[in-house]
């Protein structure tokens, strides 16, 4: 089945492509050459120390990286559906939304050069489930 728009998927696929080429200069990123590739090293089943290794590495381009950040969502959408979870945001779309507001706040300007495991910087604290960072200091420009 042809695309229904022709050039769209390479106009997306294309700076994402670019963005992959660039991250070969860090040993961690350069042997993933897909997306997939990288959550796949993130996934629940895959080598923790792998995973927070290969977290750490697009959270250092993060805040000047967009398709980093982007991929960091991507890859902690398991864990902040759990944090949703226990803060009641699934009968709660505002606060479901403040969840992943908080974390792409984190992603994009957190200070995450702290040796904690990415895994567990944003966490659920308080009756109000309010949500509060246990191991990054967000200083944005």
């Amino acid at each position: 089945m042809a695309p229904e728009h022709p050039g769209v998927a390479e106009h997306l696929i294309e700076p994402a492509q670019q963005a992959l080429d660039g991250w070969t200069a860090d040993p961690i990123l350069a042997g993933s050459r897909r997306l997939d590739e990288l959550l796949a090293r993130t996934a629940r089943h895959a080598d923790r120390d792998d995973a927070d290794a290969v977290l750490r590495a697009l959270l250092r381009r993060s805040s000047h990286d967009e398709l980093a950040a982007r991929t960091v969502l991507q890859a902690l959408v398991p864990g902040l559906a759990q944090i949703a979870r226990k803060v009641g945001a699934q009968h709660d779309s505002e606060q479901a939304a403040e969840v992943v507001a908080v974390a792409w706040t984190k992603i994009r300007c957190g200070d995450w050069s702290l040796k904690t495991k990415v895994a567990t910087a944003a966490q659920p604290t308080g009756d109000r489930g309010e949500l509060r960072s246990r191991s990054v200091v967000c200083r944005c420009p």
